[in-house]
């Protein structure tokens, strides 16, 4: 028998995200590959039409989770538990890479990681550009970070 929980989750919904979470990263994954003119390259690249997709679905889901809180407090306690894990995995995963990259090239060409202890905070609290003057990781660490943002969400 489902549980509450998965009584109120509207599968549609899920699964329309997830197909639009799946049509960006398939999008992203294939810009190492020689183009060819095909159907599924075609397709493939209008993969970044799944970001509006994505977050129109979302701010809708969003949208009935505020309406189902209890409070503020409890929407907001709700949000960060389900955003907070997978950015903390994404920016070890981009750390690992980097370290990896590190070692076998002896230089780190993925992206430039915070150098201080202000920067470290500000990217852990997710409070870089815009909310303050310390800069994202970027370049292409950022397309990792939403890959895998992406997918640990969809999970």
């Amino acid at each position: 028998m489902p549980n509450q929980k998965e009584h109120n989750r509207n599968v549609w919904l899920d699964t329309l995200r997830g197909i639009a979470a799946s049509w960006v990263v398939i999008f992203h994954l294939n810009e190492v590959i020689p183009k060819e003119d095909n159907f599924y390259f075609h397709f493939v690249g209008l993969g970044y039409l799944g970001v509006p997709i994505f977050f129109i679905i979302s701010g809708y889901c969003i949208y009935l989770t505020a309406r189902r809180s209890n409070s503020i407090f409890e929407f907001y306690l709700r949000r960060l538990r389900r955003i907070y894990p997978p950015y903390i995995l994404s920016i070890f995963i981009v750390i690992s890479i980097c370290a990896l990259r590190k070692f076998v090239t002896g230089n780190n060409d993925v992206t430039q990681l915070p150098s201080n202890l202000h920067s470290w905070f500000a990217t852990l609290t997710i409070t870089t550009t815009p909310v303050s003057s310390v800069p994202t990781i970027n370049s292409v660490s950022s397309r990792y970070m939403a890959k895998i943002i992406t997918l640990t969400y969809c999970l």
